[in-house]
């Protein structure tokens, strides 16, 4: 008898482990599922360099129970990316990924593009975030028009336009797209570091001379240098109205 009531004491033992680890087994199986949140559904870098990428960290949350794995973040332009730091986000816990945008890449000087973030979230697979930036200008001018105002025919004049870097990469004039037929010599001068607004950064003046050969009537012509800046070149136009030598010139 004493044997018997061992044997049950054993059974009953093992059965209430099994039924320990049922409970257990269970209680994993409840933990609700990855649940992924974005802070917003729009980052927005202000205005950056024209000459650099820019970067911005945002914060990826986790209300689940169980750990969220990020798959893959997709871009609508590679001009703008978002990467995980980490790709598992613990249950309740909190990752960072990274934004960045390459304004090299980016046409005009305003961009908007989509990031859909894809993970394992059972109710939202994917999310996506509108990403947007502000290129600002690599240059400046001091004007766009060239006015000559009138001339006799048989003269010359000169102006000029003052052309400013505004980044950090050194600027380059690369040449110029001219029409010769229109009259005009242009020339490029550097200006002297103590006639800059910022001695760090690279000034040049424009110079263009209209012709004694220039015809009579009216001028109004597009000229185009080309930069090594992210816009790639600056136009300005030329505007003159050549008169017969012996009319007064106003």
């Amino acid at each position: 008898m004493a044997d018997q009531n061992g044997f049950w004491c054993v059974a009953r033992r093992l059965m209430m482990v099994v039924f320990a680890a049922g409970v257990l087994i269970s209680c994993g199986e409840a933990a609700p599922p990855p649940d992924i949140e974005l802070p917003t559904d729009h980052v927005d870098l202000g205005l950056i360099e024209s000459d650099a990428v820019a970067e911005k960290l945002i914060t990826v949350f986790n209300h689940g129970g169980r750990p969220l794995t990020i798959e893959k973040v997709t871009t609508s332009c590679h001009c703008t990316e978002g990467a995980m730091v980490a790709s598992v986000v613990p249950p309740g816990g909190v990752g960072k990924m990274k934004i960045t945008v390459d304004p090299s890449r980016v046409k005009g000087d305003k961009s908007t593009k989509t990031l859909t973030v894809v993970s394992d979230d059972p109710d939202e697979p994917m999310v996506e975030l509108k990403v947007s930036a502000t290129i600002a200008p690599s240059i400046e001018t001091d004007t766009t028009v060239l006015d000559f105002g009138t001339l006799r025919q048989g003269e010359s004049a000169e102006r000029r336009m003052r052309l400013r870097q505004l980044q950090n990469t050194p600027l380059k004039v690369l040449g110029t797209r001219i029409d010769t037929s229109v009259h005009v010599k242009t020339s490029i001068e550097e200006v002297r570091p103590e006639d800059q607004v910022d001695p760090e950064k690279m000034e040049y003046d424009i110079v263009v001379e209209l012709l004694p050969t220039a015809p009579l009537g009216k001028m109004n012509h597009g000229f185009i240098f080309n930069l090594n800046t992210r816009e790639g070149f600056v136009t300005f136009r030329l505007h003159a109205v050549v008169v017969e030598a012996g009319n007064p010139a106003e």
